[in-house]
């Protein structure tokens, strides 16, 4: 990752952060700290994303018949 691209993250990561511990709407929380509303939503998902562990997902096995 580039420094560029780790100090972006970081920013949002630490605005997340204090979102949360805000208590306020994400509207006012934007308002607040003059912050673009669809940019941090944008962030908000792409950081909770990352943070979540890819499921498990099922392996589907395929069973094949053959004639007798």
């Amino acid at each position: 990752m580039t420094a560029i691209i780790e100090s972006k993250e970081l920013f949002w990561q630490q605005h997340l952060e204090n979102f949360k511990a805000s208590g306020m709407s994400r509207k006012k929380y934007c308002l607040d700290n003059k912050l673009n509303y669809d940019r941090f939503s944008y962030w908000i998902k792409r950081l909770s994303l990352a943070a979540t562990p890819p499921s498990s997902t099922a392996t589907t096995h395929i069973t094949t018949m053959s004639s007798c």
